[in-house]
């Protein structure tokens, strides 16, 4: 039995999706396909647009056999803890054969040179990454060019603008360390930043976007989603909203109030950022207004809104030393999945992580770290649907209720 392993966050599931898991199966000739995606909150530091299990059902509509949810304090966690503990998981499992990314690029051996050479870091590179920062770079700009002056390729420089290069070379590091083969999968569409959903795949940074202006959605998910995804996504908007960042602006001036004084828990300890914090936080009249504000050449606007994110979840230090201690994998929390790949469910019994199918007795034999990391998964999916629930006008949804979503 061969099984491939995607990363990602559908958020929301899209053609280019379909594509990318059709391509894989394509390529790796896979039995079946086990999707680990973020839950109710993403790497870019906000909450998703839909929950997680309008998305699980999206995602298996559209062509994953199993889903799986990363845990949230590395779902909003840089490229490198979001990719690395994603490996992780899956090489955990005891059964996953590959790893399948997207890129912008078919420069494969110029991804591995960089995702070596950030591992790495031999001194010359972080001389010259250090000469960078000081000349007023921000970090990402900074990298880029030490990088592409040790390899000696321009190319560098195009190739480390584009966010899937820089997840996928997160994913080769992190594949050093694993049994898992990866598969490159070249991008088709629009870019990601890209807020074009004329001809061809869409990002879903432009779904997003329309979304947000509202409109009319079914012309929309008809052209860019799988018909049956379109269909699913269509009849969940029925009944809830879709949501954005600015929907927690409440919450997270609370959060930020209650939180004074301890920010550095939350900033990596850095207390620099801390303090402009400290000095920011009654200028906190929206989301991502005061992200706005407090981003900096040195703190990307995204960096800052995960910072927010993990503040609004109380998400501190202590939270990802414990991922730290658990090897990055504290265990595999099934989403749903199709009743077709059942089989898969008989292999997983051979993972080396606790399996969870039911949060009301599958929990009973965690470690305490193990419990502590899970309840901060239930706890950011109830303040989800808490801020789901006062939108949509709907009574909140109890996570130990939720159940799998079969196919």
């Amino acid at each position: 039995m061969k099984i491939a392993g995607i990363i990602a966050e559908y958020n929301p599931f899209h053609n280019g999706h379909a594509y990318h898991i059709e391509e894989t199966r394509k390529q790796t000739g896979c039995d079946y396909i086990i999707a680990v995606i973020s839950g109710d909150f993403v790497q870019r530091g906000a909450p998703a647009s839909s929950d997680k299990y309008i998305r699980t059902r999206t995602a298996l509509l559209g062509g994953a056999d199993l889903v799986l949810e990363l845990p949230v304090c590395a779902a909003v966690s840089s490229a490198e803890t979001f990719a690395r503990t994603g490996v992780r998981l899956l090489d955990s499992l005891n059964c996953v054969n590959f790893l399948s990314f997207g890129c912008e690029t078919d420069r494969k051996e110029l991804l591995s040179s960089l995702a070596r050479l950030f591992a790495q870091e031999p001194p010359a590179f972080s001389r010259g990454l250090s000469s960078y920062l000081k000349q007023g770079y921000s970090f990402p700009a900074a990298r880029a060019k030490a990088a592409a002056d040790h390899l000696r390729s321009e190319e560098c420089l195009d190739l480390l603008s584009r966010p899937n290069n820089i997840l996928a070379i997160e994913y080769l590091k992190a594949l050093e360390t694993s049994s898992l083969s990866p598969c490159f999968i070249r991008r088709r569409g629009q870019d990601y930043h890209s807020t074009n959903t004329g001809k061809g795949f869409c990002s879903a940074t432009a779904l997003r976007r329309e979304i947000r202006a509202g409109g009319d959605l079914s012309r929309l998910f008809a052209r860019q989603m799988p018909p049956a995804c379109a269909c699913a996504l269509l009849k969940w908007a029925e009944y809830f909203s879709f949501l954005e960042e600015n929907d927690f602006s409440s919450l997270l001036q609370y959060k930020l109030l209650l939180s004074f004084g301890h920010y550095e828990d939350f900033t990596d300890g850095n207390r620099t950022f801390a303090n402009r914090l400290a000095r920011l936080w009654e200028s906190c009249t929206s989301f991502d207004s005061f992200c706005s504000i407090c981003k900096s050449k040195e703190r990307t606007y995204t960096a800052v809104s995960r910072c927010m994110i993990r503040i609004l979840l109380d998400i501190r230090e202590k939270e990802m030393d414990l991922l730290k201690e658990l090897h990055w994998a504290p265990y595999a929390r099934i989403l749903g999945f199709r009743r077709s790949a059942a089989p898969l469910l008989d292999v997983l019994k051979g993972s080396s992580i606790p399996v969870i199918r039911k949060l009301s007795s599958d929990c009973r034999d965690l470690t305490e770290s193990q419990k502590a990391l899970l309840d901060l998964d239930i706890r950011s999916a109830h303040i989800y649907n808490g801020v789901l629930s006062r939108k949509s006008g709907l009574s909140v949804k109890n996570e130990f209720r939720q159940p799998l979503v079969y196919l």
